[in-house]
């Protein structure tokens, strides 16, 4: 079966005794085939007759018909004013424009007269020097007349306008899209009216009256049809099947929607709606129907199964709140503003502002209102927003596509969706074929109630049960508010609601400057930073793992780790940190879990990566929530050397972007050169010896076997961007993140490590077989060119140990003198007590 255009162009109705037929051509294309050259030169004197369109570089739908003057002109519907017949004129090659209506002649400068008339010569501008300037599909003719002037549509006026300039200054005005048209008149043979004249199976049909089962026109080729004895050509013919079918649509409310016509044949059985016919959220009942000759009813009843209640008016109106949201997670309700566009929040309205209702079925579409607009205002469609005014646009509720059914879209055109701005928190428009299955674009519906128990369960109980945590409500608040909220649990109006929920946005528990960890809500991982990036790992204890927040006074805060400010982030991009701070705005979505936005995008954790997300409305969510916890210290590993069962004890070395106590069980060193050594000075010089500062590094120094070490961060310091430079004081220098560290032979590098060669002794040293070391984030090493030497050994006072690196074992530090208790010189030191430039040392 074949769906029809209705063409009711085709539907000829001719009039009275002398009057004239009016053939309605509505569109380019009912025109009929642009004709040639050709074919119009050889028209004239036939009587045949043309219409003219101005030309036209654009769609076919911008083209308009020309009339006599520009009064009928530029216009879509043909009336006789725009038929025109060529004639021959009584010199060779030139030819008469007569206007059908009148039999007046084209005589000058958009005038036609019944006493003269002008020579023209057509052109084929199709085939001129100009035919660039015109499409392909289109031949184009002017008229040029015996002046040596030209004629076109009048300057964009839609008429005959004489011109005296060259053709190429009317490029843009001429020449002449020429049709011929579908036009039944008869001057000499004047029609009765009313008749309808069709052509069906072939044989010519006359009625005197529209025959009652005269449903749908099919537009044929070239033909003729004979009127009261003379064949009238035709540019096309039509013909009449002989049975169609309409789908008649109906509801509780009666007929809401009749479809074009089908053609079928007598006999078929109808009992399926196809899915063109078909609209979301609807069930339907079809009343199978065997078609008979002529046109037929196919009744069709339709329940609507939609997302919310259809009102039938604002007084009646059953309330909703309209959420953008794709997931149970996200709720962004949508308010009604008088200043517009429409507001998106994160939070609950409280007034009548967030009630939406929804006027209408899904054929005519629906109309979307306001409690608090009041009656006559809808939801309208403008150019980016949608606004509420008195006019209305007839909205489409779609099923978003792989959600249930409580998910939908809302558009107005085929890809003009409803779609949250995240930049603004406002109702915006995204006209793109992607606006579908964008989760922006994406709705829902929460029903109101004056019963607020549910909400109370929803939005308030949860921080009442997370009192005292981060983003949550207060402990002060929970204390004296708690007996409201016992009673609110099990009956609360929409008053004591509303001073909850005002109660809870006004005591939120936001954390103070200081150390926390940051962990995601989704993946349960916490922002990491080791190196030029950050992850989401499963590591809490780690400096690494450790951000300041820094608050500004304003509801925004500064996030820093590893010494860098977390940069605004971008969708798809690794956050970047710098020493530039860039302010957050921790957005708290429910107890306890926030978002932290700059710019328009959120931290979000992309598969492991701290990346830029968007918040709420799309994919990343809940990837772009996070939780905040406390953090009091951190662990330490120091490691003995490999194997060494001589060693005393196990090394490590530190630095941290916060100050710390001393490690339990450990002690901290800033060590100098000295005399060829690294001398390490107690700890009583690392501050007081109970804290380490922020950015210091130092060698911490354990127990004999390897272990783990914890240590207190200092509260009420800040961070530091940088580490301590090296000075006299201190010769180490100390990293924040993973760093490639030059430790060649003849660098001025030295790294912590074993001695494969040497007992596996830890010292510091170049690193064998390569130019390059990847040392760990939080780390130091040893950076002087005092002395050009392998590698050291650390003085502690009376005791030297040797600690490794990855080279050789070191040579020693300076030309020294080294002698045993013997007074035997030696060249290196030896276990045991050796006199080092007159001095005792022992080595174990």
């Amino acid at each position: 079966m074949k769906k029809l255009l209705l063409l009711f162009c085709a539907l000829l109705c001719l009039g009275g005794s002398g009057a004239w037929a009016q053939g309605v051509v509505t569109d380019y294309a009912s025109a009929g085939s642009p004709v040639t050259y050709s074919t119009y030169v050889a028209s004239a004197g036939t009587g045949a007759k043309y219409a003219f369109m101005t030309p036209s570089e654009n769609a076919a739908t911008l083209h308009k018909w020309v009339g006599f003057n520009s009064t009928v002109g530029n216009v879509s519907t043909i009336t006789r004013d725009h038929l025109f017949v060529l004639e021959n004129s009584d010199t060779d090659g030139k030819y008469w424009l007569k206007r059908f209506s009148n039999s007046q002649y084209l005589a000058g400068n958009n005038t036609f007269s019944s006493d003269s008339k002008i020579n023209l010569t057509l052109v084929n501008r199709r085939a001129s020097d100009y035919a660039s300037e015109y499409s392909s599909s289109d031949l184009h003719i002017s008229f040029d007349n015996d002046g040596g002037g030209h004629f076109n549509n009048g300057n964009g006026s839609y008429n005959f306008a004489g011109g005296t300039g060259g053709w190429s200054t009317c490029i843009a005005y001429g020449p002449y899209y020429i049709a011929e048209v579908n036009y039944l008149d008869d001057e000499d043979n004047p029609l009765d009216a009313p008749t309808y004249y069709i052509v069906k199976d072939g044989t010519t049909i006359s009625y005197t009256t529209a025959p009652a089962n005269i449903g749908v026109w099919i537009r044929d080729d070239k033909g003729s049809v004979t009127v009261n004895g003379a064949d009238v050509v035709l540019n096309c013919t039509y013909h009449f099947p002989e049975t169609t079918y309409q789908y008649q649509i109906s509801d509780a409310s009666g007929v809401i929607y009749t479809s074009d016509y089908y053609v079928g044949t007598a006999g078929d059985e109808i009992s399926t709606l196809p899915s063109a016919e078909q609209r979301s959220y609807c069930k339907y009942t079809v009343t199978s129907k065997t078609l008979e000759t002529g046109k037929n009813i196919v009744a069709v009843s339709v329940t609507w199964d939609g997302p919310f209640d259809i009102s039938s008016d604002f007084a009646s109106a059953k309330w909703y709140y309209l959420m953008q949201s794709h997931q149970e997670e996200t709720k962004n309700y949508v308010s009604y503003s008088s200043g517009n566009p429409c507001p998106v929040s994160g939070t609950k309205p409280t007034t009548d502002n967030g009630l939406w209702a929804f006027i209408g079925n899904p054929y005519d579409g629906f109309k979307i209102i306001n409690k608090a607009a009041g009656d006559g205002k809808y939801l309208k469609a403008t150019a980016n927003n949608p606004t509420m005014t008195t006019t209305q646009t007839a909205w489409v509720i779609a099923n978003r596509s792989g959600f249930d059914a409580a998910y939908f879209n809302i558009h107005s055109g085929s890809t003009n969706y409803i779609n949250m701005d995240n930049d603004n928190h406002v109702l915006k428009y995204w006209n793109n074929g992607s606006a579908a299955n964008d989760n922006n674009s994406t709705f829902r519906v929460e029903e109101y109630s004056e019963d607020f128990t549910s909400e109370v369960a929803t939005y308030i109980t949860p921080y009442f049960d997370t009192h005292g945590e981060y983003f949550s409500i207060t402990d002060a608040a929970y204390t004296e508010n708690l007996a409201t909220w016992t009673a609110a649990k099990t009956s609360c109006n929409k008053a004591t609601y509303n001073s909850l929920r005002s109660i809870v946005e006004s005591n939120i528990n936001y954390p103070a400057d200081g150390w926390y960890l940051i962990k995601n809500y989704s993946t349960k991982n916490y922002i990491n930073t080791t190196g030029t990036t950050s992850a989401v790992t499963n590591t809490n204890n780690a400096p690494s793992s450790i951000v300041y927040l820094d608050n500004r006074g304003d509801g925004t805060c500064y996030i820093l780790s590893q010494g860098g400010y977390f940069q605004t982030p971008s969708v798809g991009y690794n956050v970047t940190r710098s020493s530039t701070p860039v302010a957050f705005t921790p957005e708290v979505a429910t107890a306890t879990v926030v978002s932290f936005k700059a710019g328009s995008y959120g931290l979000a954790d992309s598969g492991g990566v701290l990346r830029g997300g968007y918040l709420r409305g799309t994919a990343s969510d809940p990837a772009s929530y996070w939780t905040v916890e406390d953090i009091s210290s951190i662990t330490a590993s120091i490691t003995n050397a490999k194997d060494n069962t001589s060693a005393e004890h196990s090394y490590a070395t530190l630095c941290v972007p916060f100050a710390i106590s001393a490690l339990s069980g450990a002690n901290a060193y800033m060590p100098t050169v000295s005399d060829g050594y690294v001398v390490l000075g107690d700890a009583a010089t690392v501050s007081d010896g109970t804290l380490i500062p922020a950015g210091t590094p130092v060698i911490l120094v354990g127990a004999k076997d390897a272990g783990t070490y914890t240590a207190t961060i200092k509260s009420g310091t800040a961070s530091v961007t940088s580490p301590v430079a090296p000075s006299g004081s201190n010769v180490l220098t100390g990293i924040f993140a993973s760093t490639s560290i030059n430790c060649a032979a003849e660098s001025t590098n030295y790294v912590l490590g074993f001695d494969e060669d040497n007992d596996n002794r830890i010292g510091f040293y170049h690193v064998d077989g390569g130019s390059s070391f990847a040392l760990s984030a939080n780390r130091a090493y040893l950076n002087t060119s005092a002395y050009s030497v392998k590698g050291f050994a650390i003085n502690f006072g009376d005791i030297v140990d040797d600690i490794k690196s990855l080279s050789h074992t070191p040579s020693p530090v300076s030309e020294r003198s080294i002698f045993n208790l013997a007074g035997q010189r030696m060249s290196r030191v030896q276990k045991g007590v050796n006199i080092i430039n007159g001095k005792k040392v022992i080595v174990k």
